[in-house]
């Protein structure tokens, strides 16, 4: 009987099948590690976005209740002349800055309100508390926070018995709009910001009508 021939793969094959595994296993790599990169970034945007809306949604909770004066009411009727409301400042009052007072009354107390940004974190002054972050500085570094105040005068002059057009009193609608931009501190190239306008609920009345 003969001698059977043994078939089997040459080195040659044996290189190159392993060159093109190699070349398949690298991209399947490649493309799990794009893959990850880029859902770790939308993780990172995300938790940016919102960090930067929950300190946006608590400035605007609390800057609406700006003006806020229990004892409008009674002043108004009671008061000869009428009492000026305690509450009516508001800072900044022109152009726009990175700090903010404001003060109102609630359950007949006074609270006094204070924005600032310190460092990179966002801080609010709640009454005697002394500041507080609103933002967490393990997660973002807020680059920039702008309070811009706007303000629309009425004249009231319809409601006053009589009234020169200089002596009337006047309403004015208040609002200012909140800017927050924050870069994020597991990776600084993610940066995002947001912006609000916030409509203050308590008109502020001036002036009165001539006895």
């Amino acid at each position: 009987m003969g001698a059977r021939r043994q078939r089997g793969h040459t080195l040659v094959q044996v290189l190159v099948g392993l060159a093109v595994g190699l070349i398949v296993s690298a991209t399947a790599i490649a493309l799990t590690l794009g893959q990850l990169r880029e859902h770790r970034a939308a993780w990172i945007r995300s938790r940016l976005v919102q960090e930067l809306r929950d300190a946006a949604d608590a400035v605007e909770r609390d800057l609406r209740r700006a003006g806020h004066w229990s004892r409008a009411p009674t002043a108004a009727w009671s008061d000869a002349p009428p009492a000026l409301n305690p509450h009516a400042a508001l800072a900044p009052i022109g152009g726009g800055a990175d700090t903010a007072r404001w003060s109102y009354s609630r359950d007949e107390a006074d609270e006094q309100i204070g924005l600032r940004l310190r460092d990179g974190v966002i801080e609010m002054l709640l009454g005697g508390g002394g500041w507080q972050a609103l933002t967490d500085a393990g997660t973002v570094v807020v680059t920039a926070l702008r309070l811009t105040p706007a303000q629309q005068t009425f004249a009231l002059q319809s409601l006053c018995a009589r009234a020169g057009p200089t002596s009337a009193p006047t309403l004015s609608a208040r609002s200012m709009t909140v800017a927050i931009e924050g870069r994020a501190v597991a990776d600084p190239r993610i940066v995002r910001s947001v912006q609000t306008l916030v409509q203050l609920r308590n008109d502020l009345v001036t002036g009165a009508c001539p006895s």
